[in-house]
């Protein structure tokens, strides 16, 4: 994949007052803008997973018909905007697949499914396992958060950068943050449930917790009041000071 590019597709909104993010990337340590919006490289952004991922036509073929995927700048990152059945009785859609995601390159090893509510202006994270890190598959099945990866694996070209995009109810789009990022999320809506999948089990003892609002970073929160957050998130550790990937 080259170095920057970029998914092209911008979310549905809902109303509301508070300002949201576009789905953006945030710079480390460079001296260019934090945020970039990811519809001005979107000529660089149309890859189909046959050229991803060099599975041939039927691959591609049968996962446009579950899902289209796209590639946001950090490398490993995958969104995934689901095939939406609807008719009066509401709809269907399909959030995993084991011969498709295979297909797609994506895991299809996952040992455990975790369900979170947040009230409004909830900040969770930013979290991740050091020894025994996680890939995690998120998705919202009520409400709407912006979700944020930080990329820790020193030896990446994007170390220190951040991947921000709306998930909701309406959209029903997947973030998959594999291995070496850091994950959080700002709840946008009265209440948000968000599902997520991973590839390794929890571990209590092995949780690190990076500054949601480290000055590193310069994420691009949204501003909403009041910021809601545990005290374990409160002492986060700057980027700086924090256990990072090889």
């Amino acid at each position: 994949m080259a170095a920057l590019t970029a998914s092209a597709v911008m979310p549905r909104r809902r109303r509301s007052a508070q300002r949201v993010p576009t789905p953006c990337v945030g710079t480390h340590g460079r001296d260019v803008p934090r945020r970039t919006r990811l519809a001005d490289n979107k000529a660089q952004a149309t890859q189909s997973v046959a050229t991803r991922h060099s599975h041939g036509d039927r691959g591609n073929e049968i996962n446009r018909s579950f899902m289209q995927l796209s590639f946001p700048p950090l490398s490993g990152l995958v969104q995934l905007e689901p095939r939406v059945f609807s008719d009066a009785r509401g709809y269907f859609l399909e959030t995993f697949q084991s011969l498709r995601f295979a297909e797609a390159g994506l895991p299809t090893t996952w040992v455990q499914d975790n369900i979170s509510r947040s009230k409004r202006g909830t900040i969770r994270g930013l979290h991740y396992q050091h020894q025994q890190p996680q890939g995690k598959l998120v998705t919202v099945i009520h409400g709407m958060i912006w979700d944020v990866a930080v990329d820790l694996r020193k030896s990446s070209a994007t170390f220190g950068q951040w991947y921000g995009v709306e998930l909701s109810d309406e959209n029903h789009w997947l973030l998959y943050i594999p291995p070496g990022f850091a994950h959080g999320f700002c709840a946008l809506s009265e209440t948000a449930d968000v599902l997520y999948k991973c590839t390794a089990l929890y571990q209590p003892g092995d949780e690190r917790t990076l500054l949601w609002n480290d000055p590193a970073l310069g994420i691009d929160w949204p501003a909403i009041e009041p910021q809601l957050l545990s005290p374990k998130d409160e002492l986060g550790k700057f980027l700086r000071d924090a256990d990072v990937y090889p």
